[in-house]
């Protein structure tokens, strides 16, 4: 009997873990589609979870958020961490939204080096 609960056990695990790699998946879309919907709030709140995960793509969304305001209080600040969260794990987008906020100074100090290096 305690061979048939193990493999039931290990039966159980790898249907929660196949079902668990689409959600991430199918959450990324659901924020695009709450944006697409002008949702930003409800975009922002996916984001930031996926995020706070290390997601490279939801750093970035977040980033251009906080960046622009939508859905969440403008916070050029906030925006750099998540440029640069995204633009470490070699996002290009991030790397170049990084890149135009060391350029004009905003939310961190001018510093054309750093520019230059993103």
């Amino acid at each position: 009997m305690a061979r048939f609960e193990r493999r039931a056990a290990g039966l159980l695990l790898a249907v929660a873990t196949a079902l668990a790699l689409p959600a991430q998946a199918a959450t990324l879309e659901e924020a695009d589609l709450a944006v697409r919907q002008r949702r930003f709030g409800d975009a922002a709140a996916i984001w930031r979870e996926l995020a706070k995960r290390g997601q490279p793509e939801a750093q970035y969304h977040l980033g251009a958020l906080y960046r622009s305001g939508r859905g969440v209080e403008l916070d050029l600040a906030t925006a750099v961490v998540w440029f640069r969260r995204a633009a470490e794990a070699g996002h290009p987008k991030a790397q170049y939204n990084l890149a135009t906020m060391y350029q004009n100074g905003l939310g961190v100090e001018i510093d054309r080096e750093r520019a230059l290096h993103w």
